[in-house]
């Protein structure tokens, strides 16, 4: 009943993402998604779209994550958000040019074009969650449902080391 009433998996998304988008608007809805710990699950991380920088997966990572912020957000760390990504996603478009990765370059700014044509959509769907809201973001934080920028810091370095073995 919930799945219903959230309207789904947001059919704008392929891949990458959707699933924090369903369970970021239960709980800003005032719903809990719960932690079984006895739950198994299976999943061969790149199984589908291949290795972490693969083209495809760093626009659709790229996408889904700027339009999750644009969409669940609050106003506030919608600014933050972006204030953070923008220098992030230029310092990483660089670093894929002086490694003479164009299109992975090239994959992340398409990335932010899909959002801006996007944006009008966006922002309609924005304004039936924000009118819905029952949890803020302060909230939110407060139950580590929206991660810290440290925590996500050290989380991208540890999925970077990974990567690396």
């Amino acid at each position: 009943n919930v799945f219903n009433f959230l309207g789904g998996f947001d059919p704008d998304y392929f891949a990458c993402s959707e699933d924090t988008d369903l369970c970021l608007r239960a709980w800003i809805y005032g719903y809990k998604n719960i932690y079984v710990p006895t739950s198994i699950l299976y999943h061969k991380y790149g199984g589908t779209m291949g290795k972490r920088h693969s083209i495809w997966r760093i626009s659709l990572c790229q996408k889904n994550r700027l339009i999750n912020i644009l969409k669940n957000f609050s106003l506030r760390n919608i600014i933050i958000g972006f204030f953070i990504s923008i220098p992030y996603d230029i310092t990483r478009i660089f670093i894929f040019l002086i490694n003479k990765d164009t299109k992975a370059a090239v994959s992340l700014i398409k990335a932010y074009i899909d959002v801006l044509l996007s944006l009008g959509k966006i922002l309609q769907k924005r304004k039936i969650i924000q009118k819905n809201r029952k949890i803020s973001d302060t909230t939110l934080v407060r139950l580590g449902v929206i991660t810290p920028i440290f925590d996500g810091f050290k989380e991208f370095l540890r999925l970077t080391k990974l990567e690396d073995n």
